[in-house]
């Protein structure tokens, strides 16, 4: 009885990763590798996507073809978690709706939950400005991080684990007067003073 020894499939970016880690890649042929390289990394994420993913990487693609409705999210991020004061968030989204309109991007459903929101928050801020909320961030649980210090510190340790290096972009920068700007600067150097923290990105 024979045996043939069957070799393990070999990883396309492990392989390319040792090669240039080894300097077995021509100057010449850099430029090729990277895009191989990239096309391999892009290949294997979308294996790995899950159906919640995907859709919402729908939702994005559909909000970058809806000027209106993508400066709308950007505004609602950047203000609906700043008050602790019910009735303040929904005089805010009020306006913001009144400005921008309800995004086009969203569902249908979605469109009539805001629209009607918006409206019903009025009469019952405390019941409707929670629903808001948690349903935004639910949505961008996957770029935006809570800012209490324990579920913070927790993802930082966990992605650092991960070996996945981090830029922080704080929210709330829209500043309205000296005092918020040096409230702004003063978080800030906070954030660059912790040793959990490497890089932070500032919008001027």
């Amino acid at each position: 009885m024979s045996t043939n020894a069957i070799e393990p499939l070999k990883n396309p970016i492990e392989e390319r990763l040792a090669r240039a880690r080894a300097g077995g890649i021509p100057p010449t042929q850099m430029a090729e590798e990277a895009i191989a390289l990239a096309a391999d990394l892009l290949a294997a994420a979308q294996r790995q996507i899950t159906p919640r993913e995907r859709a919402s990487a729908a939702q994005v693609a559909r909000m970058m073809d809806d000027p209106k409705g993508k400066a709308m999210t950007l505004a609602m991020n950047d203000q609906i978690f700043r008050s602790d004061s019910p009735r303040r968030t929904i005089n805010q989204l009020g306006y913001l709706v009144g400005q921008f309109g309800v995004p086009k991007y969203l569902l249908p459903w979605e469109r009539v939950a805001l629209g009607a929101g918006a409206r019903a928050g009025r009469l019952l801020p405390g019941v409707v400005v929670p629903q808001i909320t948690n349903k935004l961030r639910n949505e961008t649980a996957a770029v935006l991080v809570p800012g209490e210090e324990a579920p913070f510190r927790a993802y930082l340790a966990e992605r650092r684990a991960s070996g996945t290096r981090l830029n922080l972009n704080r929210l709330g920068e829209a500043i309205l007067g000296d005092e918020e700007a040096g409230q702004r600067f003063a978080a800030n150097l906070e954030l660059l003073s912790r040793p959990d923290i490497e890089y932070i990105s500032v919008k001027i």
